[in-house]
């Protein structure tokens, strides 16, 4: 009987806060990379120019970098490579930030995802198949209370299907958020990826502690929107599963982020 293969060691790491445009490039392009195969992210690029992922994610980037409240950091391998990067984002309460939250698979849905999908008036530039498949992206979450919308011939799909998904996912993000934290001061951890050539090597967990480190020093709960392939991250790192979003991806794949939390630790708390 053969025994599985062993995971490769932790990498040793230098995690650097990122201070200026300069550095973005490597961060952009190893997020690409991360995010190929996501079925989420690929759904929402459907029939966009290429080069949109990139685009957006360095104005993404670009946004934090201006925010005195947000705060992205690198992880520097050996050889000084980047191997992967965190972002995370003060929210104050009082709902004056839910504007910039929201995470796509760790991606930030509101500038991310619906620019994705494109401006309300445009019409849709998927079609034909691709059309098809973002018809097949139903909302079957099954939290109890906020049950799935039942289908209606009197509401058909809106012009743009892609945005009105993403708005559709970012209220239910923001009903959880709020049923939870009740509109206190938390770090959201708003972005995590990590070289796909070098998965299994405690990146994306040392990434993950780092935030929660900056949130432990503030006496802060910390707030995710986690992936199917990040949430083992998280939950590593102490946080719980507080609910989830699952839909269906064309024909029978299931897509499911979870709201995952982490309570407030730490010298900070009161």
């Amino acid at each position: 009987m053969s025994t599985p293969s062993p995971s490769p060691p932790n990498l040793s790491l230098s995690l650097i806060p990122i201070t200026h445009t300069s550095e973005i490039p490597p961060l952009v392009s190893l997020h690409t990379s991360a995010f190929a195969s996501d079925a989420f992210s690929n759904l929402m690029l459907r029939g966009r120019e290429e080069g949109a992922h990139q685009r957006l994610m360095t104005e993404s980037i670009e946004s934090w970098l201006r925010d005195d409240g947000a705060q992205v950091v690198k992880a520097v391998d050996a050889r000084r490579e980047v191997v992967g990067w965190a972002c995370w984002v003060l929210d104050r309460g009082g709902g004056e930030d839910e504007a910039r939250e929201a995470v796509m698979g760790d991606q930030k849905v509101e500038t991310k995802v619906e620019a994705l999908a494109g401006p309300e008036n445009e019409t849709a530039r998927a079609h034909g198949s691709n059309n098809n498949h973002l018809q097949d992206a139903k909302h079957i979450t099954t939290s109890p209370d906020n049950p799935p919308e039942a289908p209606s011939s009197s509401n058909p799909l809106p012009s743009n299907p892609a945005r009105a998904l993403a708005q559709k996912m970012h209220a239910h993000h923001l009903h959880h958020k709020t049923l939870h934290l009740h509109h206190k001061s938390h770090i959201i951890l708003q972005a995590l990826a990590t070289d796909p050539h070098h998965q299994r090597q405690g990146i994306g967990s040392q990434l993950v502690q780092w935030v929660v480190d900056r949130a432990n020093e503030r006496g802060l709960p910390c707030w995710a929107h986690a992936s199917p392939a990040s949430w083992r991250v998280y939950e590593r790192a102490g946080f719980g599963k507080v609910g989830r979003w699952e839909m269906e991806i064309g024909e029978g794949e299931r897509y499911c982020f979870r709201y995952m939390l982490r309570e407030g630790k730490g010298k900070g708390m009161v």
